[in-house]
């Protein structure tokens, strides 16, 4: 998973960066404002609010998939 903030790999590592980033947030929203699968990728964008963050957070996440349709790479844009 590779984000504006951190670079990490395994799966296990990075459920306990996802773990980190959402256990600091309270009230959380996330709107899926758009989604599209194109040659095994999903685009995502989304807007994240929460109390502790002072406007909406707009991502693009591209999140790849290998041949058994499991999550192999995760990539966050903020914009």
């Amino acid at each position: 998973m590779i984000d504006w903030d951190i670079n990490v790999y395994g799966k296990e590592v990075v459920l306990a960066a996802f773990d980190n980033i959402w256990s600091a947030l309270s009230d959380i929203t996330v709107e899926v404002l758009c989604m599209d699968m194109i040659g095994g990728k999903a685009y995502c964008e989304i807007t994240i609010e929460a109390d502790e963050l002072d406007e909406p957070l707009n991502v693009i996440d591209v999140i790849g998939f290998d041949l058994n349709n499991q999550i192999n790479s995760i990539i966050a844009y903020k914009r």
